[in-house]
């Protein structure tokens, strides 16, 4: 096969992973404060950071500099494979339909980027959930997967993909659409050549919009991923989003909203640089 059919697929995994390195600490913060604060859950029920900036100095001081990179292997990893993977194939749907540049509207857009994150997730939910039992829990690489090996065992590997699928569905079908639209918009309406600030423009807005739509389905896959094999708190995606918001509020869906959003600006700004950039 020709190398622009898997250029795509390179494409996003090299810029995905850059973009891991990059910005990583925030998502481990994210997912700390998303833990914290469950009235169901006494290990996690005492809130122990105010906010984003609290939470990685009390890290630092705490645990040391390398506890805010806990994960980074099991994260990098998934980001070569899922960042490959949705970016590729959303190309490879675009070229299949021809539903691509001028041709193409947001709706369009939005349904081929959402399918190719769907598939993207569920490929990637055990290395998902060792990344976050490393974050929350402070486990080891060997350890986490030695628990989700012979303890959780093949149900576990599992374990939050519905959430998981349809978090990360949105995420990349709102960021990826949003992000052509914004080029569209610039080339064709406004007449303006491509280039670096219509990338950084495009990049925003599409972080923005993204992790907006996103946020509450990353909060109940965090909870559900962090669950241990046998815990019966959450049994399902909608049972976990019930009993969220009756015992803490509609609320606790916007938790760590402001860390995925600080999180998705120099994520997506590097992400689709480096697509744009690279090769």
């Amino acid at each position: 096969m020709a190398w622009q059919n898997f250029q795509p697929f390179v494409q996003g995994g090299a810029s995905s992973v850059l973009a891991e390195v990059f910005t990583f600490p925030l998502d481990l913060t994210k997912t700390r404060l998303q833990i914290q604060g469950q009235i169901l859950e006494s290990q996690h029920s005492v809130i122990k950071y105010r906010g984003v900036t609290h939470a990685i100095s009390r890290i630092f001081v705490e645990e040391g500099f390398l506890a805010l990179y806990s994960g980074l292997g099991p994260a990098a990893v998934r980001q070569l494979i899922y960042g490959g993977l949705k970016r590729g194939l959303y190309k490879t749907f675009q070229n299949w339909t021809g539903v691509r540049g001028s041709k193409s509207t947001i709706a369009q857009d939005l349904i081929l980027a959402s399918s190719s994150g769907g598939i993207s997730a569920f490929v990637c939910n055990p290395v998902d959930i060792m990344k976050v039992r490393m974050q929350t829990r402070g486990y080891s690489f060997t350890t986490c997967y030695r628990e989700l090996i012979y303890v959780d065992g093949a149900k576990g590997l599992f374990r939050g993909a519905c959430p998981n699928v349809l978090r990360t569905s949105v995420m990349v079908g709102f960021s990826f659409s949003m992000y052509d639209e914004v080029k569209r918009f610039i080339l064709y309406d406004l007449r303006i050549d491509k280039g670096f600030w219509s990338y950084i423009i495009a990049s925003c807005i599409a972080s923005v919009t993204g992790s907006l739509a996103a946020n509450p389905f990353d909060v109940i896959k965090s909870r559900m991923m962090n669950q241990k094999t046998g815990e019966t708190r959450y049994t399902g995606m909608m049972q976990c989003a019930l009993k969220t918001a009756r015992s803490e509020g509609p609320t606790a869906f916007l938790k760590g909203y402001g860390t995925m959003l600080c999180r998705a600006l120099p994520w997506h700004t590097v992400f689709f640089l480096a697509n744009e950039y690279l090769w």
